[in-house]
């Protein structure tokens, strides 16, 4: 992936050039102008084309990284907790995110001691850009 952002961004450059080349040789009077308008019509839409593909590839490659970084700090944590004898409040704010419980429908706030809906959000699934992603 890499490897095809860096070729789309040399040959967006190659146009560049060839497209500078193009308008010197019509400005000698080496080129008539239907083909020089013909030529510039065709690098143009090359040129747009390849400027939406790479920026395409760079928001996947950010993502990518994103995630790779995500999944790096997830294995941190694991190797960090691997083993453990008590569980700690620093452990649970690396851990969680947010806990949220619900209301047990039809029986209000009032009754306590009923069975009650948990989600756990975990803190260490992360998104592109830097905001964090809540998964339960």
């Amino acid at each position: 992936m890499k490897r095809d952002l860096t070729s789309e961004k040399k040959r967006l450059a190659d146009l560049d050039v060839k497209l500078k080349r193009t308008y010197e040789d019509n400005m000698g009077g080496k080129l008539p102008d239907h083909i020089f308008t013909m030529f510039i019509a065709d690098y143009d839409k090359e040129r747009a084309t390849l400027k939406e593909s790479i920026a395409e590839m760079e928001k996947t490659f950010e993502k990518v990284q994103d995630t790779k970084a995500g999944i790096d700090r997830f294995a941190d944590l694991i190797r960090k907790y691997t083993s453990f004898e008590k569980l700690d409040r620093f452990m649970l704010h690396e851990l969680i995110d947010r806990i949220t419980i619900y209301e047990t429908p039809e029986m209000g706030c009032c009754c306590k001691g009923k069975e009650k809906r948990i989600t756990i959000f975990r803190g260490w699934i992360f998104s592109s850009g830097a905001s964090r992603k809540r998964r339960a």
